[in-house]
């Protein structure tokens, strides 16, 4: 189990996941406080924290309790195919964590994306780092740099601009990454639909539109809460792990 000091990288996503736990009663009541079967708040809660503690920590879920990952094997993968810059292709499988092999069919606009990567070949997965207003240390990982942008790859089943517009990821990576020509970022956003036979979804997804969104500059207002959140992270560390260890047996053996 990693322990937490004041040498930690924090990250924009470990500081996402610890504001969705913070979150998790308002969450519940914007998406499920009108639903006829909706999840227990309890346990719609201890889901969150407990991600967010896997992450903070490095630890791994025991298969049991790990969360089907679809959406992210699908993420993952289609960020695959378009770092090879090879071959158009139409269409790509994959697996999810519960075993279920899917099938993902791509439209022409694999054809611009490949395109854009073959003209402009990109640095891939960019370690970017830098030291925070209160003297913490940040992390980050940029899927794409090129000579004058940043492109963050996502993937959505349900596209909403407001998503992007209201994230600070590549906004972080632009202002710490120390190439100076970079000075513009996008969140690639392309979104999948799963097409349904007979009432019942089909184990595939069909490529359905792409949006580039861009980023504004992180204000000095954004960039000193967000290291807020960081030091609240490090001063409640001991508390987290003292609570962790109720919940060990959600996660495998802890590494010391």
């Amino acid at each position: 189990m990693k322990r937490i000091d004041n040498n930690h990288e924090f990250s924009y996503s470990l500081v996402s996941n610890y504001e969705r736990w913070l979150n998790s009663e308002k969450d519940w009541n914007k998406y499920y406080g009108t639903a006829e079967n909706p999840p227990c708040p309890d346990e719609f809660e201890l889901s969150r924290k407990l991600e967010f503690y896997a992450q903070l920590f490095k630890l791994t879920f025991k298969p049991e309790f790990e969360r089907d990952d679809t959406a992210m094997a699908l993420g993952r993968e289609f960020e695959n195919v378009l770092s090879k810059q090879s071959d158009i292709i139409s269409s790509f499988k994959f697996k999810s964590n519960r075993g279920d092999e899917y099938i993902v069919l791509l439209n022409d606009d694999i054809q611009t994306l490949y395109n854009n990567r073959f003209k402009n070949k990109p640095r891939q997965q960019v370690e970017i780092k830098g030291v925070l207003p209160n003297g913490l240390n940040y992390i980050g990982y940029a899927d794409e740099v090129y000579d004058n942008c940043i492109i963050d790859i996502k993937t959505t089943s349900n596209f909403s601009k407001a998503n992007y517009d209201n994230s600070l990821q590549v906004a972080l990576y632009l202002h710490f990454i120390d190439d100076f020509l970079v000075q513009r970022g996008f969140y690639q956003v392309t979104e999948f639909y799963r097409p349904t036979s007979g009432g019942v979804k089909k184990n595939e997804f069909v490529m359905k539109d792409t949006f580039m969104i861009e980023s504004e500059c992180i204000t000095d207002k954004q960039l000193i809460e967000f290291s807020e959140f960081c030091e609240e992270i490090l001063k409640n560390a001991s508390s987290f792990e003292a609570d962790l260890a109720n919940y060990k047996d959600y996660f495998q053996t802890f590494n010391s």
